[in-house]
């Protein structure tokens, strides 16, 4: 084709030469007659023309010449928009072009066609002829609603599967809608099923059969076939997209119904299978327990699906392996896994990674770092995001386990052996898993390590090296050497999150080591990084900042919740005069009603109303502004501080209650645990210490004796301050006595095995207990032992009155 292109512009340029058109400027030929104005209009014909061909089928690809219409115009010079071209070859004339093609006698040479002339006209016109019946059939064909066939491509890697443009087309129309992964009411509406009458004539007819047969039946599509004169797969097709479509609970049964031979195209059932896990991802009508019903039940359906006697592998995709996960049972994916390590499903190697990080989530560490190895082994980039994800996470769990900085450190030796490239992520992790193990030794190797491989240091490697310095507080050059490197390699004036864990490693060292003048360090390492307006604006008075160039100021930063929690902590421990106290936690609510900005956020969580409670619980006089703190944090904001005010947590409960049991006020301790678990909070280890301290310390053994009933009744285990606070009691025969008759009294108590029908239990503890036992159960009397009168009361008192009640008998002692 070029070639000839080529002999046409040459026989162009030579015939203007010699016959220049009259009243024309001498241009060598005329813009209408430029051979390459209309080859792109060939070409697409011709493309168009073998398409064409193609789509109709073998019968109808070529003529017995091989001549196609559009390739014989192009041969012959003749272009359809030029139609004047046919007019003049049937009248005798001829046009310039048709001489330079065809040739004339005028001395120029001709360029000559491959066929005769003659035969290049017959051939065009039975071309013409054939290609005008093919378009009106296919006019006709598109008119009358037909039904469209499946063609069919075979798969030469699994038995069944087929390639189908028309399966292809309708599924992806009805499943298009899920794409975005948004829920149900923001989709947009599914789209029409089109199929002929006779098509939902045998859907009725196998919903129907379907809706006859028992539950886990399996039959046939053979007989609709045959009496339809359809394939069965063509049957499949159809009543499987009107499920999909309309009737996505019925599908599943359809799925399970049709397993059997002859099998159903099983790139098809895969289909079905997605389409189903996206509608109950997205279903708005399931709650998060019928949700997690549908999905397991999806699985057992895809566990059956997947045996077929043809030993053909599924093909599961992530997008579709990642909506199932969190829902199926462990027991599920581990079917799932043993059928991948089968072969009987293939999935990508970025699946197994989502496998390693599931298996190390629930403990599985070996079959965690077995599926590492396997990614690795079917072609997982090591130097992907994904596999330094999960090598992240199995690293990240080890520390959990027992040994499990040793565990950390062999797991990073086997991978850097497999080509793992050990980076400062990987080295912050194994630093942190370090830290808490509280082996400060390796954290300080492993740094040297990475600096000496040539890895930078990040923000989150200082702020690991600085939660272990937290361990070592007393150590001061540590800490020194700390932040200097993160001065040296991080912008520190920039970076919130090592500037706040420098401020509340100085104010942990110097509150216990340096208490008096603790604020005003602290205030001047504030003052370098962060805006001293918030505190100013509490009536806190801070030093002077750094000075700043006038042609270039830098902005401080804005200091977070957690470094105006540090700050205002040592303040109020630096205020000694109670009056101060309470007049700065005025401001503070008188702030956050109003809505400002830093300190606003500060009440969205109980930290800040903690440090004024932990100051106000120190000293017996402000216990009655300790009470204001926590019905400040039981009532709502007003509107204008666009917040919502944080409650009470354990945690403050525990202060509050710490406070009266320093003050010796056994009583009102009582009140507030009981206040407290009315509010839904149950104490923990350290809640129960301190009332065991105090009951120790007041000498009352009964008192001990129940609580500690009480503690272990809610499953508290015992623990070092527990032992130590109970050494406080002097008589300890008498105490030991009593814990052994409540022990006693425990083993007696046999209700709760009764209730549920145990009682040969009962027989057995008679027959052990022996001839002590039976005078227990024959009325016996018992050992009298004295009982305090109930502690717990309905609720707290908060009233002004109760309040100066309760103030009155702090003075009285």
């Amino acid at each position: 084709m070029p070639l000839c292109f080529t002999l046409i512009r040459s026989a162009l340029h030579s015939w203007h030469a010699s016959h220049p058109f009259p009243h024309a400027p001498r241009t060598p030929y005329s813009r209408q007659w430029h051979t390459t104005h209309n080859i792109h209009f060939w070409r697409r014909s011709y493309i168009t023309a073998i398409a064409e061909r193609l789509h109709d089928g073998p019968s109808a690809v070529a003529s017995a010449d091989g001549a196609d219409a559009t390739y014989l115009d192009l041969l012959a010079g003749e272009d359809d928009r030029n139609s004047r071209s046919s007019d003049q070859l049937r009248h005798g004339t001829e046009s310039p072009l048709t001489n330079a093609w065809l040739g004339s006698n005028d001395g120029i040479k001709s360029v000559r066609p491959t066929l005769p002339l003659s035969k290049l006209r017959r051939a065009r016109k039975s071309a013409t002829q054939r290609a005008q019946a093919r378009a009106v059939e296919r006019t006709t064909h598109r008119r009358q609603p037909q039904e469209a066939t499946l063609h069919l491509v075979k798969s030469e890697l699994r038995t069944t599967a087929l390639l189908s443009p028309s399966w292809n087309v309708r599924y992806a129309s009805l499943a298009r809608r899920f794409d975005s992964g948004l829920p149900e009411h923001f989709l947009e509406p599914p789209t029409a099923l089109l199929m002929s009458t006779d098509a939902f004539e045998r859907i009725d007819e196998v919903l129907d059969h379907m809706e006859s047969m028992p539950d886990g039946s399996v039959w046939s599509l053979t007989t609709f076939a045959h009496r339809h004169g359809k394939l069965e797969r063509e049957i499949w097709a159809e009543t499987a997209l009107w499920l999909v479509c309309y009737d996505k609970v019925r599908l599943v049964r359809f799925l399970l119904a049709t397993h059997i031979m002859l099998y159903p195209p099983i790139n098809w059932v895969e289909d079905c299978l997605r389409v189903l896990a996206r509608h109950y991802i997205t279903s708005s009508k399931l709650d998060d327990e019928m949700r997690a019903t549908r999905f397991r039940g999806l699985v057992r359906t895809l566990l059956v699906l997947i045996e077929r006697e043809t030993k053909e592998p599924f093909v599961l995709s992530s997008s579709f392996v990642l909506l199932v996960m969190p829902y199926c049972t462990d027991a599920q994916l581990d079917e799932i896994w043993a059928r991948i390590k089968l072969g009987k499903v293939k999935v990508h190697s970025h699946t197994i990674l989502h496998f390693a990080e599931h298996f190390v989530k629930h403990g599985q560490l070996d079959r965690s770092l077995d599926a590492l190895l396997d990614a690795e082994a079917m072609g997982a980039r090591m130097d992907s995001v994904a596999f330094h994800s999960a090598c992240a996470t199995l690293l990240r769990r080890s520390s959990s386990h027992p040994g499990g900085i040793r565990m950390c450190l062999r797991l990073v030796e086997h991978l850097g052996s497999l080509g793992l490239v050990i980076d400062t992520r990987i080295y912050s992790i194994v630093m942190l898993n370090a830290v808490e193990a509280g082996d400060l030794e390796t954290v300080s190797n492993l740094y040297r390590a990475m600096l000496d491989q040539g890895h930078q240091p990040n923000e989150y490697t200082f702020a690991i090296r600085l939660k272990a310095c937290k361990l070592q507080i007393r150590n001061s050059r540590m800490l020194q050497e700390v932040i200097t490197d993160a001065i040296k390699y991080v912008d520190v004036r920039t970076n919130i999150l090592v500037c706040g864990e420098i401020l509340h490693c100085l104010a942990l060292h110097h509150v216990k080591y340096h208490r008096g003048a603790a604020f005003n360090t602290l205030a001047v390492a504030y003052t370098q990084f962060f805006d001293p307006a918030p505190l100013e604006r509490l009536g806190i008075e801070l030093p002077p900042g750094p000075k700043e160039e006038a042609d270039s100021p830098q902005q401080r930063m804005q200091p977070s919740r957690q470094v105006l929690t540090n700050m205002l902590w040592v303040y109020l421990r630096h205020k000694q005069l109670p009056k101060d106290t309470i007049d700065c936690y005025k401001r503070w609510r008188q702030l956050v009603a109003s809505g400002d900005k830093a300190w606003a956020e500060c009440a969205t969580a109980p930290y800040v109303s903690n440090v004024f409670l932990h100051r106000f619980t120190r000293q017996q006089e402000t216990l009655l502004q300790a009470t204001q703190v926590i019905k400040d944090m039981q009532n709502p904001l007003p509107p204008t501080s666009g917040i919502k005010q944080a409650p009470p947590n354990l945690v403050s409960w525990t202060i509050f209650m710490r406070g009266f049991v320093r003050q010796g006020q056994t009583k009102l301790a009582e009140q507030v645990l009981s206040y407290m678990r009315s509010k839904g909070m149950e104490p923990d280890h350290v809640t129960w210490n301190y009332l065991i301290g105090r009951y120790a310390d007041d000498q009352d053994a009964e008192g001990l004796v129940d609580v500690v009933r009480r503690a272990e009744a809610g499953d508290e285990v015992w623990n070092y301050w527990a032992h130590r606070r109970i050494k406080n009691f002097r008589d300890k025969e008498r105490l030991g006595r009593l814990l052994e008759e409540q022990k006693f009294e425990q083993r007696m108590d046999f209700s709760q095995d009764i209730k549920k029908g145990l009682s040969e239990r009962l027989m057995e503890a008679a027959a052990g207990e022996g001839r002590q036992m039976d005078e227990e159960w024959s009325g016996a009397p018992k050992k009298a032992s004295k009982k305090r009168p109930p502690k717990d009361v309905e609720g707290f008192a908060d009233s002004s009155s109760e309040l100066a009640e309760m103030a009155g008998s702090f003075r009285q002692v």
